[in-house]
């Protein structure tokens, strides 16, 4: 090496093989955060999809009041999953049965439908049911009532001047009296054995008019709560019919509301299935859907008894952790 300030072969190699096994270690040491950083960020999209999701159902469930004991929808056991009794004593054991729906591939039910208070146009307004029909001249024979024609909710716009945003055409509405009753029996008397309903009549705008909702899109009761055998027609009739409470005519409240509907999805979305998909009803035909959440294996909506109306939910991502 003396008189030569270049490198030997064999030590040209030796510096080779250094270099080679630094290069390696380094490169094994890259793969190996690359994997841990993949799994990582794999963790925290689940952990984000979850919580959107959860974001969604608590917002949406906490307005789930108007679908108690008028909305059927069927849990796992076959019972009324909104089937409420509050203040009852002595409920029967099915009653009390905890109610349970299932929302995953091999579940029995794929749907969980329910009817949710608008949070876009939550203001409701009370409604004068005089003020809604048009009084004919009084009839000449004193046992005969004069005419009395409905015209419409909104007539001298009594609802419009309470709130405009409610009265938009094919907007879903939710008429009610806010008393619970039970029907009675042939002597008059009602038991608090039995499931007690609040007077109301589900109706979509058209014109000036609310026309019943179909049973496609949501399975409302418009029975009357006193007789269970008279059906609310349309809202003409639920105003006719609707009972009295407190004073000579009834206190009405009309809101504006959203069906909506959690499905379990089994289609591919960015590489992963099982998904939770949410689809709404709320003003038109159109249905607005939207994905929730990806790789879920399942979500459970739950309620602890009948004489409870509060709605839990739990979402199980597909490594099994909620």
């Amino acid at each position: 090496m003396k008189g030569n300030k270049g490198l030997s072969l064999v030590e040209l190699i030796m510096t080779l093989a250094v270099v080679s096994i630094l290069m390696a270690g380094v490169g094994v040491f890259f793969n190996s955060y690359n994997k841990s950083l993949a799994l990582k960020e794999e963790k925290v999209l689940k952990i984000l999809d979850k919580e959107v999701a959860m974001k969604f159902l608590w917002t949406d469930l906490i307005q789930v009041a108007p679908s108690f004991n008028n909305v059927y929808q069927v849990d796992d056991s076959g019972l009324n999953f909104f089937q409420y009794l509050p203040g009852c004593p002595t409920p029967k054991s099915k009653d009390l049965a905890k109610r349970e729906i299932i929302l995953s591939e091999d579940s029995r039910q794929k749907k969980f439908t329910f009817l949710a208070l608008s949070t876009k146009r939550e203001i409701p307004v009370f409604i004068n049911p005089v003020n809604a029909y048009s009084v004919g001249p009084a009839s000449k024979d004193p046992f005969k009532s004069g005419s009395l024609s409905f015209i419409s909710l909104n007539n001298g716009d009594q609802v419009t001047k309470q709130n405009p945003e409610i009265w938009k055409e094919q907007s879903y509405l939710y008429l009610f009296s806010p008393v619970f009753l039970r029907p009675q029996t042939n002597k008059g008397f009602c038991s608090l054995e039995q499931q007690p309903k609040i007077p109301s009549y589900l109706g979509q705008l058209g014109g000036n008019r609310l026309a019943p909702v179909s049973g496609a899109k949501v399975r409302f009761d418009y029975s009357n709560p006193l007789t269970k055998k008279e059906v609310y027609s349309s809202e003409d009739d639920f105003l006719r019919k609707v009972p009295a409470m407190g004073g000579g005519s009834p206190t009405l409240i009309l809101a504006p509301v959203a069906i909506i509907t959690y499905e379990f999805d089994q289609e591919e979305y960015n590489g992963k299935d099982e998904n939770v998909l949410r689809r709404t009803f709320d003003a038109g035909d159109g249905v607005r859907s939207s994905i929730v959440a990806v790789g879920i294996e399942k979500v459970i909506f739950s309620r602890k008894s009948v004489t409870s109306n509060i709605v839990d939910v739990q979402i199980y991502n597909q490594a099994g952790t909620n």
